[in-house]
């Protein structure tokens, strides 16, 4: 074997590695093909971040939505199965809403498990020709929300997609969660419906971050 051989398989080598994994929080972590761009924003009770991976073929995006009591994060989960469903159906609403508006038109949803969590798996495709151009998975965990989105920019790759999304990673501690343990009270209640009448606010404010983190990148989005 030359030495120009040798230094090819190195450099394959160190390109491979020279990504791991991205470190959301204490809860999510996820591997991003290539350096990452932050943004966040913080308005009255909401804060929004976004980490992004644009290019111009592809564009890989991760959303975490949370919002504030009091400048601290409002980390309450729902009280039951019913309420985490609702947060849910309100989340693939808004999302299905602000992805049509930018040309990636809902094709279907699949309740998925992500390390024996529930989560959403949305598929999104091109309105002329039908072939997919996007894909994401919603993740309500600790109160927190997390959309992760590869989209097409110029080219759709599905390994590059799955490699992607598939690299989430949820930390095995206890104290992740998605439905409150303790039972039922009227300050449980309380915080449901605040979860849900924040989202809307939450989406919006997120897209606006993500928005301008793309067109950086001459992506239609």
């Amino acid at each position: 074997m030359t030495l120009r051989t040798y230094l090819f398989i190195f450099f394959l080598f160190c390109t491979c590695f020279a990504f791991g994994q991205t470190t959301i929080d204490n809860t999510l972590s996820i591997e991003f093909p290539g350096k990452v761009d932050t943004s966040i924003i913080e308005e009255s009770n909401i804060v929004a971040k976004t980490w992004a991976y644009n290019t111009a073929k592809e564009s890989y995006v991760l959303l975490r939505m949370a919002l504030l009591e009091n400048g601290v994060e409002f980390k309450t989960n729902p009280p039951d199965s019913g309420k985490l469903f609702e947060i849910y159906s309100h989340d693939v609403t808004n999302q299905i809403a602000s992805m049509k508006r930018k040309g990636f038109v809902f094709k279907d949803s699949t309740r998925i498990n992500v390390q024996n969590y529930i989560g959403y798996k949305l598929r999104y495709v091109d309105g002329d020709s039908a072939i997919q151009n996007a894909e994401s998975i919603l993740l309500f965990l600790n109160g927190i929300r997390y959309a992760i989105i590869y989209s097409k920019v110029s080219e759709f790759n599905e390994r590059n997609k799955d490699n992607f999304l598939s690299s989430v990673s949820i930390s095995d501690s206890q104290s992740v969660q998605q439905i409150e343990e303790s039972k039922q009270t009227e300050k449980s209640n309380t915080n449901a419906l605040l979860l849900k009448m924040g989202l809307s606010l939450v989406l919006i404010i997120t897209c606006i971050i993500w928005f301008r983190q793309k067109s950086k990148s001459n992506s239609k989005l």
